[in-house]
């Protein structure tokens, strides 16, 4: 029985997300106090933190294959008179919670939506926020109230309708980190303290100010609080009203009243969180530090200052103040150190330790632990997973209590470790997981119970590749983390020593910290342990280099991977963050300590969709999946890229294509007799700073040659010719090449593939190109006219650079690629070029057309466009020819039809028939019907018993029929997507014995 008002069951049926509907993502917050085995255990964790805002329903994005939904609406009952916090304040909560980015408050008349990425205003020294939209329950027609459709929440389409409202640069994890940066730049000028000194200072006073607003209102309204509301109302502490007011009625007299209430919490909660060193003593006690009062008081405009007023840190995730103290840690170029996102973090943790599968005894390490983000996660669900006992012991959902402190503590000290080279991490770490403590238990038992626990033999200030010495006999169930990346010289590693305790005897790529961290963690892999890193996709996946191929080769022949998750999509997304951008392609690796080999690797793919840009979530689906066999993996470098791409027969064509003479093949007998070929010069410094050292050395030499020939700017070396040319100034270069390189005739060629063309030019002059160009010179004229005409008229070759390039596509640039790429492209001779099938012709277009321009843009992306009628017409066209082929050589036999095609809103239905004969009419032992979108819906669900977007292809197999359901969404809908639809079906049907 589900006791709601009528008011709120109406606007709940309005938005189609029905009370007691099991098919609804709906769930009462009621339902925690009767939580049995219907509701998983990542629904009663959500339903929990909905509770602590006040919500009473939740809408959620639910999962298949137990990961965890996602809580997509909080719902709040207004119709019965409830007496609750003003809009304002509980959109400050809502806000900081940074569970949901909306909300919907529903009264007897209205439902009120607000938006929850964005914060409450300060107006007029009061906190306010406007609707988002109002609708009102009896009034409003209908479609008003299908733009929040429950559907809408369930195929992500809400996200990409409203992408620019729900930003995720508004929400509560980008405001506070990026205003903080800010804010501490200017509080390090002003305070002129040691900034070591300083950020200490920042880092407890954000602890006492969480654990000021740290309370519990009972269902009575009682609060309970960590500290009394009078604690600071002391002499020893000045008679204060709160922290802030103790920091400046000191500041007179040495700062003696912040040092007292350091102190005093050093004593009372032990652990050396709190703990100031003596000669840190003396420095706060002769600096002004009303910069610290000003910074906590909200009172400075224009940076984090006026902001602290928007925030709650009673509600503020516990991932996110670690997320603080990340910013903490100096970023250069030469540490490696990465800001690594919450949402990524959560969903790695929810990868490697699902919440449905507890385990004891389980022990974690993280060796570039950095803050401690990834251990502080992993320890938040080693705590899940003894509720979860707990609740499969009890049958009811059981909160830690004060008799449970002691045996999390131990948990924590028995099961959580760290490394990282930076001391000041190493702290922030042991901070942070103490913060965590502070957000399982409630503040009686915080302030009355709890005493940190002394973590130096867990988390350690110590170089990896030292400490693993020592370490190299301790077993770990997990090791988790996101290693840095550098490449480290020949000198460090043989300094270290790190290649007598590598067992693949190949050269790590480029000498890459984040592989090695890898190869070497896998030997504290307790039996059957897992390892998941964030490595660099390139070296991993897709550097097409000979050390880089080999090195993959022994990888995938050493270890057992069960999946890579390929993040290089969101390369220009994932690390970014305001004052902090990181450009980088990344994967996540998992390597199973066992004896056999998968004979298969799955291999994801996370597309550049709004949901992951913005951060709501991950969601994959049916095409993101790609099986590797354990052979491919090993020896053909190809799979990878060809599954970035959009995968199925495309491996097929570009082994085809690679086993044909290429451009290098072809010009071989002839180098250094009749043909040059080289990329250009590299100027490097102007004449006026060569030095004679540089000179004497041989580091700059003279190319009389290249002094005064025309050359030209790289932007102005485009697909239709050189817009402009000039004289090259200056007689020194750092790499010259040799003069033969630049002499006519020349083609030049740009390591560029180009939006329509690669951009060529023939020359009878001389040409002083640079580094981004590639030079052949021939003493036949007519053989560069030839090639020329080959890459400005071929497609293919356009395609062939964007998928085998190792550079195209993963590094900043889509359309960069290397010298070696374009000597390999296929080359048959004159007058010669390779001939596409009508299938393969297909695979090149689609490739070029949509998931090139996918790889390459941010926004109006084609492939993510809604697909039209026309659209699917040709994907039909396609399946039932690629199926006829397949299943008939002649064409009075049977065949497949279309019997029906609909485009509805938000997803599209395929309907095929197999006729016997081809003058037989179409028929079925069900008769066809129009599916509505309603009914698409309820498909969807009844089918996969969950509204999934891991699982939203539909296929049903019926009688002579075959019934597809696809989101509207061009991506699935493409002509290439058709061919791997026909070979999936192909493969079902002989599975099923047809």
């Amino acid at each position: 029985m589900h006791n709601v008002s009528p008011s709120f069951a109406q606007a709940l049926d309005r938005v189609d997300m029905p009370v007691g509907d099991t098919g609804s993502g709906l769930l009462l917050v009621s339902s925690l106090a009767t939580a049995n085995s219907i509701l998983e255990p990542y629904h009663l964790l959500l339903l929990e933190r909905a509770k602590k805002i006040g919500a009473d329903a939740v809408y959620f994005k639910n999962n298949a294959d137990n990961r965890a939904p996602v809580a997509q609406v909080y719902l709040f009952d207004f119709s019965t008179g409830r007496q609750v916090d003003s809009i304002p304040e509980l959109h400050r909560k809502v806000w900081s919670s940074t569970d949901v980015r909306i909300y919907f408050i529903i009264t007897k008349s209205d439902l009120i939506v607000y938006n929850s990425s964005k914060p409450v205003i300060i107006k007029d020294g009061e906190l306010a926020v406007q609707p988002f939209e109002t609708l009102n329950l009896i009034s409003d027609a209908k479609e008003r109230f299908d733009e929040y459709s429950g559907r809408k929440f369930d195929n992500g389409s809400f996200w990409e309708i409203h992408k620019s409202q729900f930003s995720y640069n508004t929400t509560a994890y980008e405001k506070l980190i990026s205003e903080l940066r800010n804010a501490r730049q200017k509080f390090n000028k002003q305070i002129v303290l040691d900034q070591k000194v300083a950020n200490k200072l920042l880092i407890v006073s954000i602890l006492i100010k969480y654990l000021e607003e740290r309370v519990d209102i009972d269902a009575d309204g009682n609060e309970t609080r960590v500290f009394s509301k009078d604690i600071f109302n002391k002499a020893e502490f000045g008679f204060s009203a709160n922290y802030v007011a103790a920091i400046e009625n000191g500041i007179l007299h040495a700062n003696k009243y912040l040092l007292a209430i350091l102190h005093f919490l050093s004593n009372h909660f032990g652990g050396h969180i709190f703990n100031i060193l003596e000669d840190e003593v003396s420095k706060i006690e002769s600096a002004d530090i009303q910069p610290l009062a000003d910074f906590l008081s909200g009172r400075i405009d224009g940076h984090q200052y006026v902001l602290w007023s928007q925030y709650s840190f009673n509600y503020l995730p516990i991932e996110l103040i670690s997320n603080i103290y990340e910013e903490f840690l100096e970023n250069t170029k030469d540490n490696g150190v990465a800001y690594t996102p919450s949402f990524l973090v959560n969903f790695l943790i929810d990868e490697t330790m699902p919440i449905h599968r507890p385990q004891r005894d389980y022990r974690i390490l993280d060796p570039a632990c950095g803050s401690g983000i990834f251990l502080v996660s992993a320890y938040k669900r080693l705590v899940d997973w003894w509720r979860v006992e707990k609740f499969h012991e009890l049958g009811y959902w059981v909160k830690p209590n004060g008799s449970n402190l002691h045996e999390l503590q131990q948990l924590l000290v028995q099961s959580v470790y760290g490394v990282d080279i930076a001391t000041e991490a190493v702290s922030l770490a042991v901070f942070s997981l103490s913060l965590t403590l502070c957000d399982i238990f409630s503040p009686k038992v915080i302030w009355e119970d709890l005493k940190f626990s002394n973590l130096s033999g867990n988390i350690i200030a110590e170089d990896f590749f030292t400490w693993i010495i020592q370490a190299k006999n301790n077993q770990f169930d997990i090791i988790i983390g996101n290693p840095p990346f550098i490449e480290y010289p020949n000198s460090y590693v043989k300094q270290h020593g790190i290649m007598t305790m590598v067992d693949i005897d190949v050269t790590i790529p480029k000498n890459q910290s984040a592989i090695l961290f890898t190869v070497l963690s896998e030997k504290l892999l307790a039996p059957k342990g897992l390892l998941c890193f964030i490595l660099p996709s390139g070296p991993l996946l897709y550097n097409s280099s000979a050390k880089s191929i080999n090195f993959r080769q022994r990888f995938f022949e050493r270890y057992s991977i069960p999946q890579i998750i390929d993040f290089t999509y969101l390369s220009n997304t994932l690390f970014r963050n305001k004052g902090n951008e990181k450009n980088v392609a990344v994967a996540a690796v998992f390597i199973e300590n066992n004896a056999t080999k998968y004979d298969y690797i799955y291999h994801v793919i996370a597309k550049k969709l709004k949901v992951m840009v913005q951060r709501h979530y991950f969601e994959f689906d049916h095409y993101d999946f790609h099986l590797v066999k354990h052979r491919e993996a090993v020896f053909d470098p190809l799979i990878w890229k060809s599954n970035l791409l959009g995968g199925g027969r495309l491996i097929l064509l570009l082994n085809k294509l690679r086993a044909l003479p290429t451009l290098k093949d072809y010009f071989s007998k002839q180098l250094g007799k009749t043909v040059a070929i080289s990329e250009g010069y590299i100027k490097g410094k102007p004449d006026e700073e060569v030095t004679d050292e540089d000179i004497i050395t041989g580091r700059y030499k003279l190319a009389p040659y290249l002094s005064g020939a025309l050359t030209f700017e790289s932007t102005d070396f485009t697909e239709h010719g050189i817009a402009n040319t000039h004289p090259l100034v200056g007689n020194y270069f750092q790499r010259r090449r040799k003069e033969v390189n630049f002499r006519p005739p020349l083609l030049v060629i740009k390591k560029n593939i180009g939006s329509q063309t690669i951009p060529v030019v023939f020359s009878q002059v001389t040409l002083a190109y640079k580094k981004e160009f590639i030079g052949i010179h021939a003493t036949d004229e007519s053989l560069l006219l030839a090639i020329r005409e080959t890459f400005a008229n071929s497609n293919l070759y356009r395609f062939i650079l964007s998928a085998t390039s190792g550079r195209s596509g993963i590094s900043r640039s889509v359309r960069t690629v290397l010298k070696k790429d374009i000597l390999a492209l296929p080359y048959l001779g004159r007058n010669q070029q390779y001939e596409l099938g009508y299938l393969e012709q297909i695979l090149v277009d689609d490739t070029l057309e949509y998931w090139l321009d996918f790889l390459a843009k941010e926004n109006n992306i084609r492939a993510l466009q809604p697909a039209t009628l026309p659209d699917l017409q040709a994907y039909q066209q396609v399946l039932c020819e690629v199926l006829n082929s397949l299943f008939s050589s002649d064409s009075d036999l049977g065949r497949y039809v279309t019997i029906e095609l609909t485009a509805n809103s938000g997803f599209g239905v395929s309907i095929i028939q197999y006729v016997h004969h081809v003058n037989d009419a179409p028929h079925s032992t069900v008769a066809p019907t129009i599916i509505d979108a309603l009914a698409v819906e309820k498909l969807v669900r009844d089918t996969l018993n969950a509204t999934t977007r891991i699982n939203r292809i539909i296929k049903l197999y019926e009688a002579d029929r075959i019934i597809l359901i696809k989101p509207l969404e061009l991506r699935y809908w493409l002509r290439s997507i058709a061919i791997r639809d026909a070979d999936e079906i192909v493969k079902d049907l002989y599975n099923a014995g047809y």
